[in-house]
């Protein structure tokens, strides 16, 4: 066992290689270390046999361009950097709509109203079926922070909205009622 660069406070590299087993699913807020705590060494070299590099470049792959399904929708990360909404289980294009990046979506949800419905989703060029599709998907994704609150019609609300009428942008805790995520191939 390595004490940490930092703290000196002995690393259990069984815990920690266990915590790092979800490499797809990890992010900033996983580690909950500032930037006084983490080292980056410069020209670090790591030696794998091909093996080793071909199924880590087989993993980072997966984990770039992965789709994502929920209860009635399915998002998909491509590798040109675009993101795919699409109805889950549907494949023709009448049942998908493709922003440019995950960052389009999230401006064009950071547009609508505090309480939404299709309606509102077609006034930023969206139309038909895809208008109900977009407004499932923000209510079932979990980086969006809406829920349905009718079906007839189907209309959403943002659930944590901060000071200046934005969205918080957190992700919120304790989602029991949310439809649970089923990720492709797993």
């Amino acid at each position: 066992m390595q004490p940490c660069h930092n703290c000196q406070a002995v690393i259990d590299e069984y815990i920690l290689d266990k915590q790092l087993e979800p490499l797809r699913e990890l992010t900033v807020d996983d580690f909950n270390l500032c930037a006084d705590c983490v080292t980056v060494v410069d020209d670090a070299c790591v030696e794998l046999t091909r093996a080793d590099a071909v199924e880590l470049r087989d993993e980072l792959a997966e984990a770039v361009v992965a789709d994502r399904e929920f209860f009635r929708t399915a998002g998909r990360h491509r590798e040109d950097g675009s993101y795919e909404v699409r109805r889950r289980g549907a494949d023709s294009t009448g049942n998908a709509k493709v922003f440019r990046d995950f960052d389009a979506l999230v401006r064009l949800y950071e547009r609508l109203p505090e309480e939404f419905d299709a309606d509102d989703v077609s006034r930023t060029g969206i139309t038909g079926s895809r208008r109900h599709m977009l407004v499932r998907h923000v209510a079932e994704h979990p980086a969006f922070d809406c829920e349905i609150t009718t079906r007839c019609p189907l209309t959403a609300r943002k659930t944590a909205i901060d000071g200046d009428g934005g969205d918080s942008g957190d992700v919120a805790e304790g989602r029991g009622d949310r439809a649970e995520e089923v990720v492709a191939g797993d």
